[in-house]
């Protein structure tokens, strides 16, 4: 089937006018560079949030974190020993932490609050608040 003649003759203006706006628009190379430049110099602080989140999202789902938490509440009898729970956002172990159940019953009001600021849990009540808050994080 023949198209008709202004079809190919309006086809070809078509294409002309665009490319004479490129032309027109053209960004020149050292501003393409000068943006590239400028994006590979931001890329890393873009995706810092990101890298963080993802940082927080292994160390809670950390098998030692997991692992202890478990261990330690199965722990129910007199004596039973304890294992060191990591932070949970930053995967790092505490500067101290009871061996057994009677060494977490002998914690200070200060030893509770150290160790639970350094979970990031609230430090409100008494001694028994503190130690049950605790008791509660430590084990699963």
């Amino acid at each position: 089937m023949a198209q008709p003649a202004g079809l190919g003759l309006s086809a070809a203006r078509t294409t002309a006018g665009v490319q004479r706006q490129e032309e027109e628009h053209e960004v020149p190379e050292w501003m393409l560079q000068e943006v590239k430049k400028a994006m590979w110099e931001r890329l890393p602080h873009l995706f810092a949030p990101l890298r963080q989140d993802l940082q927080m999202l292994v160390h809670r789902t950390s098998p030692l974190l997991w692992s202890a938490r478990n261990e330690n509440g199965r722990a129910s009898r007199p004596g039973s020993a304890l294992i060191p729970v990591p932070h949970p956002d930053t995967g790092a172990q505490p500067p101290f932490f009871p061996a057994t159940n009677d060494d977490l019953e002998m914690l200070s009001y200060a030893q509770l609050g150290k160790l639970l600021a350094f979970y990031d849990r609230s430090l409100a009540g008494n001694t028994l608040a503190r130690r049950n808050r605790l008791k509660a994080f430590i084990v699963m």
